[in-house]
């Protein structure tokens, strides 16, 4: 259970350091960037899900920049969750941002969310169903696909540039 004097520390943050920002194309993401790692890792703990990234200066008497980012379903629950503590300018542009991410086909949506892979599947990466690798997280079906398709390249049963998707090549459709 969330307190009521972390979610209005954290709205407070968020209204002076931090902003939601997407477009139609993008995820909905919520950003905050502070100098003071101890900040945001007490708004990571509050959510419980988020990245904080670090900067170094651009010049040398600048201190060393700090951000704090959720994105996807998470970011849209956090500006459900902030929306009725944040002014009024924000309010509008949470808005517009929430109608834009509806807007979204629903696997581009899911591309940005760590809880599925790029087709939207489910993962559970505790229960070993995801697969990280340097291109992103894939679902074991994702991966055993990809394994498929390789064995069926190496013995010469299927082209480069051939699309099977939902084919057999020697049975014709899957069952």
């Amino acid at each position: 259970m969330l307190d009521v004097a972390k979610l209005n520390w954290l709205a407070g943050l968020v209204e002076g350091e931090g902003c939601f920002h997407g477009d139609i194309y993008s995820p909905l993401t919520l950003e905050i960037v502070s100098t003071d790692l101890d900040v945001l890792q007490k708004a990571k703990a509050i959510i419980g899900y988020g990245s904080i990234y670090s900067f170094q200066p651009r010049k040398l008497h600048h201190k060393l920049r700090y951000t704090f980012k959720i994105t996807g379903v998470t970011a849209v629950q956090w500006a459900f969750i902030l929306y009725s503590l944040l002014c009024q300018r924000r309010r509008a542009k949470i808005r517009e941002l929430i109608s834009n991410w509806r807007k979204m086909p629903t696997l581009q949506r899911s591309k940005h969310d760590a809880r599925t892979c790029s087709k939207g599947h489910s993962l559970d990466l505790t229960q070993g169903y995801g697969i990280i690798e340097r291109t992103g997280i894939r679902c074991s079906l994702c991966a055993k696909e990809t394994q498929r398709r390789r064995y069926l390249r190496k013995k010469g049963i299927i082209g480069n540039n051939s699309s099977m998707v939902g084919q057999d090549p020697v049975h014709g459709l899957f069952s």
